[in-house]
């Protein structure tokens, strides 16, 4: 009687034994079998593709409206700069009929395209000098995007030599130029748009 309940009890472990061996390979096939249906599934690619696709698309989209912007501000600003300088050079516009709001308007009239325009950002330094060697070359625009001159109209007579400086502080619509541009420590979203002109009056009187 014995003998038939140790032949009992080692036949239930060696049957409990096959059925755990069977198991462990039968969860090992369902998980490998799971890993391939997973890998077959496409539901849900376009949502993971779309994901990792808008937010590039979207830089390189802000990028493109943020430089034509700033780029049309930039060469309207040297155009409107240049054309109050040839009034001034022929003498259409002299030292006794000048005025800094008058320059500042005629400027702001010209790169005012659009409503985010605002002619509080614009500064303007005109100096008269004895040389072309007395002209400042450096410094112009400091550190933190501010005219390095101060915002004066001092416009000199026939034959003398003129400086003007223009800047404008351009307010970063997106913030891209901000982060590209590590030497303006600037705090205030701003690109700084600068435009300069020398010349030499003519000798009207």
């Amino acid at each position: 009687m014995m003998l038939r309940m140790f032949s009992f009890l080692a036949y239930a472990g060696k049957f409990n034994k096959i059925m755990s061996d069977r198991s462990e390979k039968n969860s090992a096939r369902h998980l490998v079998k799971s890993f391939r249906s997973f890998g077959r599934d496409e539901r849900g690619v376009t949502v993971v593709e779309f994901a990792l696709v808008v937010f590039p698309f979207l830089f390189l989209i802000f990028a493109i409206i943020e430089l034509g912007l700033s780029f049309t501000v930039q060469q309207m600003l040297a155009h409107a700069t240049e054309d109050v300088s040839r009034r001034f050079y022929t003498g259409q516009d002299t030292k006794e009929n000048t005025t800094p709001e008058m320059v500042k308007d005629r400027i702001c009239k010209k790169i005012r395209f659009m409503p985010v325009v605002d002619c509080n950002n614009l500064y303007i330094n005109l100096d008269n000098y004895s040389t072309f060697s007395e002209v400042p070359v450096k410094n112009l625009v400091t550190s933190n995007g501010m005219l390095g001159r101060p915002s004066r109209i001092n416009l000199g007579g026939p034959s003398t030599i003129n400086q003007i400086n223009v800047l404008y502080r351009w307010p970063v619509l997106t913030n891209i130029f901000y982060y590209f541009n590590p030497n303006v420590e600037n705090k205030d979203r701003v690109l700084p748009l600068f435009t300069t002109v020398t010349w030499q009056n003519e000798p009207f009187s």
